[in-house]
């Protein structure tokens, strides 16, 4: 009886323990089928007017022309709709296949065999070893483990990257690689009280954005009337980046340099004498 409470609770503690190895596929599969039935939805709808848009073409009598152009659409729309469900479905079915293969990862840990819980620990082990070193920002060596020991189908190492490339573009002062991960995640960025502000880059796009790595060009609007302060101190208004639009600067009279003094009160453009 000891015996059977004891497995009970490992059983139990493994699967509290195991939870995010099912999460994240299942998350997966639960939005790329979301899209898809948005995107067939859509392509639907399109198939439906043109179709609409032939048969009342074909109510008068119309020339031969016009109703094979209309046909070539109706093929047209149609086409993109078996693509896009053909798409969708493959997308899907990768998501599903993943979710079934952590399921009977997992359910190796109820072997009555030795050599297969031995197995299966081993695996465990490795992928823990490949999340904490994710997570610690040693992608390369998560990458070749994962790899040498074949459970790359059972770590998030994909989604791991993904926050790599975001995290790399913003150090590029880039900020679409950001916006485009905000908007693939928005709705549950949205159930996050805490990540409310997230979506907040999204509405109010940098003014004068320059080409990538321009440093201040991703600027917004609202930062223009702040003063600019360079390592040294105040710097002249040449010295700041031109994409960043500076509104209302006053005329600079003959023989005076226009400056920028720094403030923590953000004190206006001021004259000084050359």
């Amino acid at each position: 009886m000891a015996v059977q409470e004891s497995a009970a609770q490992l059983s139990m503690t493994l699967k509290v323990q195991e939870y995010p190895t099912l999460k994240v596929p299942y998350e997966t599969l639960n939005k790329r089928f979301r899209a898809a039935q948005k995107n067939i939805d859509r392509e639907t709808s399109h198939v439906t007017m043109v179709v609409a848009e032939l048969e009342k073409t074909l109510s008068g009598c119309p020339a031969v022309d016009s109703v094979v152009s209309l046909l070539d659409g109706v093929v047209e729309k149609l086409s993109v709709l078996k693509r896009k469900a053909v798409e969708s479905i493959q997308a899907e079915d990768e998501s599903a296949k993943l979710c079934k293969r952590r399921i009977e990862h997992l359910k190796e840990h109820s072997s009555d065999q030795p050599a297969a819980a031995s197995v299966w620990k081993r695996k465990r082990m490795d992928r823990m070893m490949v999340e904490h070193l994710l997570r610690c920002g040693y992608y390369n060596t998560a990458v070749k483990l994962a790899r040498q020991s074949g459970i790359e189908d059972l770590v998030n190492i994909e989604m791991f990257l993904t926050a790599k490339e975001v995290e790399e573009s913003l150090e590029r002062r880039e900020t679409a690689t950001c916006l485009a991960w905000c908007h693939d995640n928005k709705s549950r960025l949205r159930k996050m009280k805490t990540c409310k502000k997230a979506l907040q880059p999204s509405r109010r796009e940098p003014a004068g954005r320059g080409a990538p790595g321009h440093g201040h060009a991703g600027l917004p609007a609202r930062h223009a009337h702040l003063p600019v302060q360079g390592p040294s101190g105040p710097c002249t208004v040449a010295d700041a980046d031109p994409a960043v639009p500076v509104r209302q600067l006053p005329t600079t009279p003959a023989g005076k340099q226009l400056c920028v003094h720094p403030h923590s009160a953000g004190r206006p453009l001021s004259h000084q004498d050359t």
